[in-house]
């Protein structure tokens, strides 16, 4: 029930009628992966129209912040307490472990 209810309160917040999810570890694994994230943001951002957001979970969110052009329409699921190492884009404290993190993506 209270993934439900953070779900129901993400959505309302955000306010969006597109919503992009991105999932990642919490490091990359591959030496060109944080320049494809980097590489993907600008692309996403660039074209994204119309009322959409873009969702950040774990390792993906400093590379792409950096190079996305809107970071108004970024936001970080993390846990209850925890601090958006990125530093753009809105934070949302979601949820107590990584598999209600899981759930909600």
């Amino acid at each position: 029930e209270a993934v439900t209810e953070a779900v129901a309160s993400i959505r309302h917040r955000i306010k969006s009628e597109v919503i992009v999810c991105f999932l990642a570890s919490h490091a990359f694994q591959h030496p060109e992966a944080e320049a494809l994230s980097a590489a993907f943001a600008t692309a996403l951002s660039a074209s994204m129209a119309g009322p959409t957001t873009a969702i950040l979970c774990d390792g993906s969110q400093t590379a792409f912040s950096k190079h996305c052009h809107d970071p108004s329409r970024l936001w970080h699921l993390a846990f209850h307490g925890e601090v958006n190492a990125a530093r753009q884009g809105t934070t949302l404290h979601c949820c107590k472990n990584a598999e209600e993190k899981r759930t909600v993506t």
